[in-house]
């Protein structure tokens, strides 16, 4: 448990570099390879207030959630993004987190918990709505909801312990999935006629 505490740091540190690589709008691999590494943070941060068993919760419903996600990626073919798009979302994304590393002490002052949760929890609900503003693909806006969602979860986590919200969180996050699985099919099948 000291391990948790002493480098909740590096979830934070996790948590900043998949919301990059996910922004990045890789190959769908990498992006849900990333998604699964950020919900691993997310369960890191998680567990500083939780119980392990219930902080595990939340990785398995978000790699759940990730698997169901890329059951619709099948025959999906991506074309290539220009470089100034990757560089634009970079540079974005460098604004966002500098606006919350400004008001991560203020949210610490006010909510009185850890600083990584604050910071973790800012950084993916920052991220993950831009994420979600900066594309119109089904499977990127599920992404940036599912982390924005994430975000809210840490912060959450570190103000109460409610075992039926982390279970109406679950059924939120998998619904999430589901939701993108179905639009990215849908998409695709009116592409094909």
């Amino acid at each position: 448990m000291t391990f948790i505490k002493e480098y909740a740091q590096l979830a934070v540190i996790l948590v900043g570099l998949t919301s990059i690589v996910l922004l990045l709008h890789l190959n769908w691999r990498w992006t849900l390879l990333a998604l699964g590494v950020q919900y691993l943070a997310t369960a890191w941060l998680v567990s500083l207030y939780w119980p392990p068993g219930l902080a595990a919760i939340k990785l398995v419903v978000g790699w759940v959630a990730g698997a169901v996600l890329s059951t619709s990626q099948a025959g999906v073919l991506q074309n290539p993004e220009p470089v100034s798009g990757r560089a634009f979302r970079v540079i974005a994304a460098g604004l966002v987190l500098v606006v919350i590393w400004i008001l991560a002490p203020a949210a610490q002052n006010w909510l009185q918990v850890d600083a990584a949760v604050v910071l973790g929890g800012l950084v993916l609900c920052g991220l993950g709505l831009l994420q979600t503003s900066m594309t119109q693909d089904p499977l990127r806006m599920v992404v940036g909801l599912l982390s924005f969602l994430a975000g809210f979860e840490v912060i959450f986590a570190a103000l109460e312990l409610s075992v039926v919200v982390a279970g109406l969180l679950a059924v939120v996050n998998l619904g999430l999935a589901l939701a993108g699985a179905y639009l990215q099919t849908a998409a695709e099948s009116q592409e094909a006629e």
